[in-house]
């Protein structure tokens, strides 16, 4: 028995490269997955601001909408994943749920938002439960939780990527455009699946296990651990996760400079935005001043007006009454005269009426030549004497 513990114990299963370029590319699609499910809640606002839509709306969309689709959706993709090709499963709720994922950025009204995050429910649900029946397969148990921790990446990986690489194109362009992009990376994982991520046999891995179940039982825990640290594969998923790790820092470092330019170009047009606003109220002030003192000398002009327009009136009251007692006088002073004329004429022919007369008279009378003269002279004299 001491010499059975101080063998080394048989060592585990080999797992081929294309094994773990499988469980990369799973663990990839992982991500998009969980990538695609924050970019609603990240992009909130912008949704709100544009569709109109309310918060109880919106939560409606992220919420019970997609979580009905999800949950009850899963179990019949996980019944059919195990009667048919797991890849295709997941290959086609892949292209689904990124498909689904640029309509949300097309969408025009809280309708077709509605619509698009249910296939994006739908899709999603067919893309864990497939993934883990491939790697329970692909992985002898020896392996098989190394591959699912580094398969549960996703999660993570994909919400801080989803806040970053989400929140960078929706402040460098429009909410639109993380919606365009992170679907357009889903349909070619898509691809991807389909043509890396090979069917393997069920159960294969649990068969090569339980081959070697007899082998590793009387392994001690040191020899298992040295087992573990000595096997390549081991020394490939460190590989993976350093990659893993030191890409999202260099992500991270990207895309918070241009978090940090943008912001800095936020605040310049804030500050521009304030000082027009500041030119714009003194604008305004002065404005209204010059309106108070235009009306105010409006309104000076307009009782000036009016005092000039009674004067005037007063004036031409004036003027008429003393032309119409002119006019009046005249008229009056024109009568009188025109009847002194006409009486002094109506005198001066009777009075040549009276002579005429007389004179007849008198010549009948009186015969003598002396009296007729003297009849003559008295005659002359009397319009004189009349008048």
């Amino acid at each position: 028995m001491a010499t059975t513990i101080a063998t080394a114990p048989s060592p585990a299963p080999a797992t081929s490269a294309r094994a773990w370029l499988m469980l990369g590319t799973l663990t990839f699609v992982y991500v998009l997955n969980f990538l695609d499910r924050q970019l609603l809640g990240i992009l909130a606002k912008p949704i709100q601001d544009d569709l109109h839509i309310t918060d109880g709306q919106l939560g409606l969309i992220g919420g019970l909408y997609f979580a009905f689709f999800y949950c009850f959706i899963a179990i019949p993709i996980g019944w059919l994943a195990d009667r048919t090709s797991r890849t295709r499963v997941l290959s086609i709720a892949c292209a689904l749920w990124s498909g689904a994922t640029a309509a949300c950025g097309m969408a025009g009204s809280y309708g077709q938002l509605v619509v698009a995050r249910m296939l994006v429910g739908v899709g999603e649900a067919g893309g864990v439960p497939p993934s883990y029946a491939i790697i329970s397969d692909l992985f002898p148990r020896e392996r098989r939780t190394t591959a699912m921790a580094i398969f549960n990446l996703g999660p993570p990986l994909g919400s801080a990527l989803g806040i970053a690489f989400g929140a960078a194109l929706a402040a460098a362009f429009d909410w639109r455009i993380p919606f365009y992009v992170i679907g357009a990376i889903g349909v070619v994982a898509a691809l991807a699946v389909y043509c890396i991520v090979r069917e393997p046999n069920r159960g294969q891995a649990d068969v090569v296990a339980a081959r070697n179940h007899a082998d590793t039982e009387a392994a001690g825990f040191g020899a298992t651990i040295a087992g573990f640290f000595g096997n390549p594969e081991t020394w490939v998923a460190v590989a993976f996760l350093l990659f893993v790790v030191l890409l999202g820092k260099i992500l991270w470092t990207k895309v918070t400079e241009l978090l940090d330019k943008r912001s800095a170009a936020i605040a310049r047009a804030l500050a521009d935005a304030e000082r027009l606003r500041a030119e714009a109220i003194a604008a305004r002030s002065a404005a209204e001043q010059t309106l108070a003192q235009a009306t105010a000398e409006a309104e000076v002009i307009i009782a000036h007006a009016r005092d000039e327009v009674g004067r005037m009136q007063a004036r031409a009251a004036t003027s008429l009454q003393h032309a119409i007692a002119l006019r009046e006088q005249q008229a009056l002073d024109r009568i009188a005269q025109s009847e002194t004329a006409a009486a002094k004429q109506v005198r001066d022919t009777a009075v040549d009426v009276a002579l005429a007369a007389t004179r007849s008279l008198l010549r009948e009378q009186v015969g003598t030549a002396k009296s007729q003269d003297q009849v003559d002279q008295e005659i002359t004299e009397l319009p004189r004497r009349l008048h």
